[in-house]
């Protein structure tokens, strides 16, 4: 066996991404769910993986949606801080050269 790994991390990016397509756009998760189970099945066939590190894969690309998706939702509720306050907390311009920047570029913070 070449290549193995426990979980398989192609597997859990999968996964991960037919749950954001489930939940957002679901003739997506139908288009992708067939390239999806033929990756899953094609990484067993061809002796990259074990099936114990695709089904593992799957788990931990579920738990990374799950954990992925309660981590936005704290940053909405304010438990974890906003990154654009802690940007500018920092005195990054983050739009100083798309904006043709020099020092003088307002970005909406009062920060010139």
């Amino acid at each position: 066996m070449r290549g193995a790994a426990f979980p398989s991390q192609h597997v859990a990016g999968t996964v991960a991404t037919l749950w954001g397509a489930w939940r957002h756009q679901r003739w997506l998760f139908w288009t992708l769910l067939p390239l999806a189970l033929c990756m899953c099945v094609s990484t067993v066939w061809g002796r990259y993986h074990y099936v114990a590190d695709v089904l593992g894969g799957i788990v931990s690309g579920t738990l990374g949606y799950v954990i992925g998706k309660m981590a936005g939702g704290a940053e909405i509720r304010g438990l974890i801080g906003d990154p654009q306050v802690a940007l500018r907390d920092a005195d990054l311009k983050i739009g100083h050269y798309k904006n043709g920047g020099g020092p003088d570029v307002d970005l909406g913070w009062g920060v010139t």
